[in-house]
């Protein structure tokens, strides 16, 4: 098997951030897994700091498109 290239982070970029379920199931169950998930991302981005520009969330995957000026996108998502 090859490795994948390392991803590169450069400070301010934007970059879209996607997570989906195994075989396309459910992340997210009811509003209030929604709600949970973007509390957990407040308590992320005030351990890690970072601007989140745009999120989807959708019952089986969602989207993030995030800015970090101190941190790579690996330490946000960590």
């Amino acid at each position: 098997m090859v490795a994948r290239k390392k991803r590169i982070w450069e400070p301010g970029y934007f970059y879209h951030i996607v997570c989906c379920g195994n075989r396309r199931d459910a992340l997210f169950i009811d509003h209030s897994d929604f709600n949970m998930f973007l509390q957990m991302l407040e308590k992320v981005a005030k351990k890690t700091p970072f601007d989140l520009a745009a999120y989807c969330l959708m019952t089986n995957h969602f989207h993030l498109q995030i800015q970090s000026n101190e941190h790579p996108t690996s330490k946000v998502m960590a």
